[in-house]
C-alpha cells in the first residue's frame, strides 16, 4: 500500500504539480493528504487503474438521493441542501468523476462537516470529494476551506479548479483513519461565501 502511494507521489511530482511532497520525505508518506485535479494529473486514467480500484467504504450523494452506487446523503452534521438543474454538469474528462446525478443537488453552509465511522484505525483510505458550482460564474466567489482529521486545506475555489460553472471536479487525498476508526471531513467559510460538496467517496487503497 506504501509503495502504491509512493507511485501516485512520484507520478505527480513528476507532472510538475503544486505542493507535491517527496514519497522520501516523512512529510510526504501516506498519511500526508494529497490534493489532485484532473487537470493538474498528466495521465489520470492509468493512476485511477492503477491506485484506486473501484471499492468504496462509503460514497454519498451530498445533499441528494441515492444515485449512481452513491447513497443518499448521511453521516452529515449541519449545512443545508441546494440543487439547480437549471443545466447539466459537465463531467467529460474528470478525473475519479462520479455519477453525474450528484453533481446537480450539494451540502453547503456557513459550518458543516461529515463523519464516516467504521474503518479500520490507523489505516489510509483516499477521501474524493466531489464539486461543481451551481449558482457563482466566477474565480473567487467562493472560495473556502476543507479539514480531513484535523490537516486544513485552504480556499478551495470550484469554478477555478473545474474550468467554469456546471463543470464537475474533483479533489483526492489520502487520510488516516483515527483511533476510533473514524474519517472526519469538515467544511467551513473561506475568503468568499460559504463551502459547497457534491458528493464524497472514502475508498480503500490496494
Amino acid at each position: 500500500m506504501k509503495v502504491v502511494s509512493q507511485v501516485l507521489v512520484a507520478l505527480l511530482c513528476s507532472a510538475g504539480v503544486a505542493g507535491c511532497l517527496s514519497p522520501e520525505e516523512p512529510s510526504g508518506q501516506l498519511n500526508t493528504a494529497l490534493s489532485e485535479t484532473a487537470a493538474a494529473v498528466t495521465d489520470g486514467a492509468s493512476v485511477e487503474r492503477t491506485v484506486l480500484p473501484p471499492h468504496d467504504v462509503h460514497a454519498v450523494n451530498a445533499g441528494g438521493d441515492a444515485a449512481g452506487g452513491f447513497t443518499a446523503d448521511d453521516y452529515f452534521t449541519q449545512g443545508d441542501v441546494f440543487s439547480n438543474v437549471s443545466q447539466p454538469v459537465n463531467t467529460t474528462d474528470v478525473y475519479l468523476a462520479g455519477p453525474p446525478e450528484i453533481y446537480s443537488d450539494a451540502r453547503q453552509g456557513g459550518q458543516f462537516g461529515y463523519s464516516f465511522p467504521g474503518l479500520t484505525p490507523g489505516i489510509n483510505y483516499a477521501v474524493v470529494l466531489h464539486f461543481a458550482e451551481l449558482y457563482f460564474s466566477l474565480p473567487g466567489q467562493r472560495r473556502f476551506n476543507v479539514s480531513l482529521n484535523g490537516r486544513v486545506y485552504t480556499n478551495i475555489d470550484i469554478v477555478s479548479l473545474a474550468g467554469g460553472p456546471f463543470r464537475a471536479t474533483t479533489l483526492l487525498y489520502f487520510v488516516r483513519a483515527d483511533a476510533n476508526g473514524t474519517i472526519n471531513v469538515d467544511f467551513s467559510r473561506g475568503a468568499n461565501d460559504q463551502p459547497m460538496v457534491n458528493g464524497i467517496e472514502v475508498r480503500v487503497i490496494e
